[in-house]
């Protein structure tokens, strides 16, 4: 049993309704469909269980049926899963061509119709997947950049929109139309892959240094708001979340960035990171490492993206 809202589906890919629906009726319409999930509240079916969605008690899910009533079929906010042991879908890493270059995923990141993170959409009639998407980019117009959105959307670009913030590759779990064995992004969210030629390499740059002393940490917008400043010094606020256990969260500082200095990363990635608002903390700005949908202390879209900036000496 898991919890379902209408703005975020936990089962999110298709659905049908019935006046006389039943736990097998659903069962046979997604399996129909080539679907791992079938979800019994109007008849939702999915090969993944969505973010923000959280498992509920089963005494909640007390609607009969309407095609038998001794069945349960959900209830208000309540989907009663069923799973056909199947495995799930994966998000395909690498691609590789016969020639040698590979595409690398890049992450998760957010897609607005008014800025998209990348800007040339590619129909591929044979659908879209991780590979025909990557290879229509290259062979188009040679980009360096390919992205899948919404199960069905190809985007290629030669470099990534600045506005875009990168999210936990959670929010990237929609299956392709083409092949529900694989991911293709998800609604306002784009799986993002960069092309490399062979000989080079597509895992992260070794760290210029991991012993620095007398450093300063600076988040730098990439996004500044218009009435603030560009960048704000980060200092390590200790909170002490159950008693003797005390954690320390990165936050917000005052400060001016200066000059153009290594950049922090964390498992090889410097684009990950997000100053958002705890709400749980008197909104205070704390950094965030990929933000999800769904998370009790913040919002996602109180959340903007930044690149932590190393200051030494």
């Amino acid at each position: 049993m898991y919890s379902d809202v209408s703005t975020s589906r936990t089962l999110a890919a298709t659905s049908t309704t019935s006046g006389n629906m039943t736990i097998e009726a659903c069962v046979s319409f997604c399996d129909g469909g080539g679907y791992n999930y079938a979800g019994l509240e109007f008849g939702h079916c999915d090969s993944t269980i969505q973010v923000p969605s959280q498992p509920a008690a089963l005494s909640d899910c007390n609607f009969g049926c309407s095609g038998n009533p001794v069945e349960s079929c959900g209830a208000s906010n309540r989907l009663n899963i069923i799973y056909n042991g199947k495995a799930s879908p994966k998000l395909v890493s690498t691609v590789k061509n016969a020639n040698g270059d590979s595409w690398a995923y890049q992450g998760c990141y957010t897609d607005v119709v008014s800025a998209r993170t990348l800007a040339v959409p590619v129909n591929i009639p044979i659908g879209v997947t991780a590979e025909s998407c990557v290879a229509a980019c290259q062979s188009l117009g040679g980009y360096t950049y390919a992205g899948m959105e919404i199960g069905r959307e190809c985007w290629c670009d030669n470099a990534i929109g600045a506005s875009t913030q990168r999210v936990s590759d959670n929010d990237c779990r929609m299956v392709c139309t083409a092949n529900h064995n694989e991911y293709c992004g998800n609604t306002n969210r784009i799986a993002v892959y960069h092309f490399a030629s062979a000989g080079t390499s597509t895992g992260p740059q070794p760290c210029l240094s991991t012993n620095v002393a007398n450093f300063t940490l600076l988040a730098a917008y990439k996004n500044p708001p218009v009435n603030g400043p560009s960048s704000v010094k980060l200092k390590v606020v200790l909170a002490e979340l159950v008693p003797n256990i005390a954690w320390g969260v990165l936050s917000t500082d005052v400060g001016n960035a200066v000059g153009s200095p290594p950049l922090l990363s964390f498992g090889g990635k410097a684009d990950a990171f997000s100053l958002c608002t705890n709400l749980t903390a008197n909104n205070r700005l704390d950094v965030v490492y990929s933000p999800v949908t769904g998370h009790p202390h913040y919002t996602l879209n109180s959340c903007n993206p930044i690149s932590i900036q190393v200051i030494t000496g």
